[in-house]
């Protein structure tokens, strides 16, 4: 959070997962004892061959004015903008063994017969640039440059037999009686090394002045001189391990101290003096030394160990107060700077505590404890031992009855001033606490339930009793007050309260708490004693409990807060600070005045490496804090501001792909004013960026904003590139800036750029088109008027014409209405027809029916004895007979099917007007596709006679007697001959 100020630098967040137990019940100052300023080792950052891609031996190091760091390597030089590496090799191929970064800025690089400079061009790729030729032919074999400083506005270059010193393109040489073993600017002053001793050395007139001879140092080689613990006073070091100050005024020199245990075989290669006035030594075989001065007293002397090399060939501070060690294998940056250092590693850390001047670690694997001394504060992972027989899982520790209390996977185990014991009968502890208001009694929980631990008159700790009907893992318990009551929450079933009885031997009650009582989830539910209250974190909010409800409420005082935060874990007050656990490590102030504000940006670089079970935090009350993870134990200094991080955002590189699918790359270089131009056809744009000033740090993230293209800026990334396609034609602006694992920003670079437009879209064609356009109105004004003499006359026959196709599209109008109803009559002449057709059917059944039964009545009357009987038969059957006879119904049909059938009768009648009613019947039947049985039904006549009848029919009609009757029929309808005879007319 921008703007917050120093002393809320200790608001940061640890990650308890599930049951976070350990750091609720005694946190901070109780677990180390006072009197003591534990102080870590400073984080080393590694980098390898994997990293940057040369050879393993490295020798110097230089920075520019933007971080970009160059190292001298047996490849060439190394170039780190903190996002990638390149290797630019001299020449000669040659090894580079000085750098440096003159006042103005430039880079001068000295190699084997090489001096020269490196340069980048515009488009950000590195050359080698020799000077060789300004010096004289005879000086040009001078083998390795050792060093290369800046000092009376010359550029001095060392090799063992030659001091070269460049002002513009002038060099002057100075050849050495034997050997130039060192040389080193102090207060503006060269100073020389030879074998003669410490010289000092004017180049305006290349003179030197004798300081101390090599006999006062034993004659020992020099490894370096730097400036002194006050003005006017030089450190003088050598090879075998002394230090000695000089008054270069009074050309005095003292002995000071061995830095190497006596005898050894080891050598001090490389010295260094920090902007924070502490001296690193840099070793053939002991890692890096440190130590700094108390006034004129030796404050303190470290070894600094974790390093991937044990041979330092050479030592620089970059501007971020960082070290850095080239190594006989690799680069390593040690994070001096950085606010957090290491006590211990390799082994997940849940909790500490100090006890009789001793540091205790429970972890995963097992005890480990180290020595404390006022005197030697610096804790490194080296000075811890595992406790012999205390091996294996260790949950918590605790400080009771003068003894140190060890929850282990084995039981408890008691640490006194005589070594340690198990008591007997305990397993699987996770913790032990005080029973609140009972004296020399303790709260064992343990894997299957509560345990009571007493402290007896034997000054021992025994088993008094297991605590019955309750079985339940019981590492996550809260005392209320001093009474019997306890909450225990359990991982997955949920929240428990239970009272022991008053011998404290078993449960009296005991309440289950689910989501039945307001609770969002059984599941991950932890409670702490927070300002009075007693808080419960779940996945979905911070919960109390209303005991006059029964019921679980949201604590609406940090609800608001803390709810937007992830899955809140842990939760208690240190002072005026309030700590919370999620996915993160920090802490908040809640203050009404000042408002609320939540800090984790400062603990960033430890994200990722928390337990999943139980994390550990510890505030130390004197603005630093113990942080356990699974990787170890780690020391935050919060009096450590994060570094200000200023112009430190650089592109790398800028390339675009053209219409060809080439690569093209881009100048590094843009402005508002003078943006870079890319074609249309441009369809892959890749930015590549770099925070140089980070490059120490590991951990490192970008966030990028486009102009037109990105409303915001982008989620935070350590992706160092930014790629986009076909972007439309338009001027943008791409920014980018970034920020370190310990907070504060960048500032943002820009690079100002326009996507050219397509040719017809540019000013120059769209005021063409114009042009086209005004000439073409022209045109077009004369043709007009030419063409509306032809165009009246035109209109004049299209107007007559247009009248002629309304008169006839009203004629196709008129016919599309005749043709409609006819299709309409079609429709009901075959509905009827198709009723007439039924009608028929029915009449033809009928009348069958009625001939069946005076047959059948004719043979009743011949069986019939009685008279009276067949009398009546024989009147029935005069009756259906006469019915049979009658042809009334015949008038029907005729009627009906003339109705249905006009202009079929029409067209018959018509062609044949000689034609009888009766064969004008007939022909009706026959149209009607009756067979000669269903006629000869209807007319009440033989079969026999229906045939007479069409015989005599097809006579009339004239038809020969292949022709088929009702084929020929059918062609008399109004669709048949009755079109055809229209046709014709």
């Amino acid at each position: 959070m921008a703007g917050i100020s120093s002393k809320n630098y200790i608001l940061y967040l640890v990650l308890v997962f599930f049951i976070p137990c350990f750091s609720n019940a005694e946190i901070g100052i109780e677990k180390v004892e006072e009197g003591f300023d534990v102080k870590g080792s400073p984080r080393v950052v590694h980098f390898n061959k994997s990293d940057y891609k040369g050879d393993l031996q490295f020798w110097c190091m230089a920075e520019d004015e933007s971080g970009i760091l160059y190292f001298g390597n047996n490849d060439g030089v190394v170039i780190y903008d903190g996002s990638s590496w390149c290797v630019v090799k001299l020449p000669n191929g040659s090894t580079v063994r000085s750098l440096l970064y003159s006042s103005d800025g430039k880079l001068y690089v000295g190699g084997v017969k090489e001096i020269g400079r490196l340069e980048q061009d515009e488009f950000g790729t590195y050359k080698y640039v020799s000077l060789n030729n300004y010096l004289r032919v005879e000086d040009r074999d001078f083998g390795d440059v050792w060093q290369i400083i800046e000092v009376e506005d010359q550029i001095v270059f060392r090799t063992f037999g030659l001091i070269i010193a460049l002002s513009g393109k002038k060099t002057v040489t100075l050849p050495a009686s034997q050997r130039f073993g060192r040389i080193s600017v102090i207060e503006d002053r060269l100073y020389v090394v030879d074998d003669w001793g410490l010289k000092r050395l004017t180049l305006a007139t290349f003179e030197f002045e004798n300081i101390v001879p090599a006999s006062t140092y034993e004659g020992h080689e020099v490894s370096g001189v730097l400036p002194g613990r006050k003005a006017g006073e030089i450190m003088l070091f050598t090879k075998p391990g002394n230090s000695y100050f000089v008054n270069p005024e009074k050309k005095t020199i003292s002995f000071f101290k061995n830095h190497l245990p006596n005898f050894s075989s080891d050598q001090i290669f490389c010295a260094l003096k920090s902007s924070k006035d502490t001296y690193y030594l840099g070793t053939i075989n002991s890692y890096l030394l440190s130590f700094e001065f108390d006034g004129f007293q030796l404050e303190g002397s470290t070894m600094i160990s974790g390093m991937q090399d044990k041979t330092v060939l050479g030592l620089d501070e970059t501007n971020d107060g960082n070290i850095w060690a080239m190594l006989n294998k690799g680069i390593d940056c040690i994070e001096i700077a950085s606010p957090v250092s290491v006590l211990f590693e390799g082994a997940t850390v849940l909790d500490v505590r100090s006890f009789k001047d001793s540091l205790y670690l429970a972890t995963n694997q097992g005890v480990y404890m180290t020595r404390l001394s006022k005197d030697s504060p610096i804790i490194s992972t080296s000075d811890f031992k595992i406790v012999d027989g205390l091996e294996a899982q260790a949950w918590s520790l605790g400080k009771y009855e003068e003894k140190l209390i060890v929850s282990h996977d084995k039981g408890v185990f008691v640490l006194g001033e005589k070594g340690y014991y198990h008591v007997e009968g305990t397993n699987g502890i996770w913790k032990v606490i005080p029973f609140k208001g009972q004296e020399h009694l303790y709260l064992a929980s343990a894997y299957d339930g509560i345990y009571i631990l007493e402290y007896t008159e034997e000054e021992k700790f025994v088993i008094r009793n297991k605590v019955e009907g309750f079985e339940v893992s019981s590492r996550d318990i809260i005392q209320l007050g001093t009474s019997n009551v306890f909450w225990i929450c359990e991982s997955y079933s949920g929240v428990y309260k239970i009272r022991i009885d008053k011998e404290l031997r078993r449960i009296s009650s005991l309440e289950h708490f689910t989501t039945k009582n307001g609770l969002p989830s059984t599941f991950g539910v932890n409670a702490f004693p927070y300002k009075g209250n007693i808080l419960f974190l779940s996945r979905k909010g911070i919960y109390t409990f209303d005991e006059n409800t029964q019921q679980f409420v949201l604590y609406t005082k940090l609800a608001d807060i803390l709810d937007k935060r992830a899955y809140l874990r842990q939760i208690f007050s240190d002072n005026d600070t309030t700590w919370i656990a999620d996915d993160e490590l920090g802490v908040g102030y809640f203050d009404e005045k000042s408002g609320d504000a939540v800090e984790s940006d400062l603990f960033a670089s430890l994200r990722g490496s928390y337990s999943k079970s139980m994390e550990l935090i510890v505030p130390l009350g004197n603005q630093k804090v113990l942080v356990g993870t699974t990787d170890g134990l780690y020391l935050f200094d919060l009096a450590v501001s994060p570094p200000t991080l200023e112009e430190s955002m650089v592109f790398t590189q800028v390339s675009y792909r053209n219409e060809d699918d080439s690569l093209v790359y881009c100048p590094l270089a843009s402005s508002k004013s003078a943006p870079y131009k890319f074609p249309q056809q441009t369809s892959s744009l890749v930015f590549q960026f770099a925070s140089p000033g980070l490059a120490g740090n590991s951990e490192k993230q970008f966030s990028v904003k486009l102009g037109l293209a990105d409303e915001n800026w982008s989620e935070w990334s350590s992706a160092p590139s930014k790629e986009y396609s076909h972007l439309k034609a338009g001027f943008y602006a791409f920014k980018v800036k970034s920020r370190s694992i310990f907070g504060g920003e960048t500032e943002e670079a820009v690079y100002y750029f326009e996507i050219l437009p397509e040719w017809y879209q540019t000013k120059g064609a769209m005021g063409a088109f114009v042009l086209l356009v005004l000439v073409g109105i022209g045109l077009s004004v004369i043709l007009v008027k030419r063409k509306l003499k032809i165009t009246r006359k035109e209109e004049r026959e299209r107007r007559r014409l247009v009248e002629l196709e309304l008169q006839q599209m009203k004629l196709e109008k008129e016919n599309e209405l005749i043709t409609k109803d006819k299709k309409q009559l079609e429709e009901v002449v075959i509905n009827k027809s198709k009723e007439l057709a039924n009608y028929t059917v029915l009449l033809v059944g009928k009348r069958e029916l009625l001939a069946s039964m005076n047959e059948e009545l004719k043979e009743l009357k011949a069986l019939a004895k009685n008279e009276k009987t067949r009398e009546k038969i024989r009147l029935l059957a005069k009756k259906i007979n006469t019915n049979l006879q009658d042809e009334k119904y015949l008038h029907v049909f005729d009627t009906n099917f003339e109705r249905v059938h006009k202009a079929f009768f029409d067209d018959l009648k018509a062609t044949y007007p000689s034609l009888t009613q009766k064969e004008l019947r007939l022909c009706g039947f026959v149209k009607m596709n009756l067979t000669n049985k269903e006629i000869a039904a209807i007319l009440n006549i033989s079969v026999r006679g229906v045939e007479t009848a069409r015989y005599r029919l097809r006579k009339r009609l004239d038809l020969d007697h292949e022709v088929n009757m009702v084929e020929f029929l059918e062609q008399f309808s109004s669709s048949g001959l009755h079109e055809k005879s229209n046709e014709q007319e």
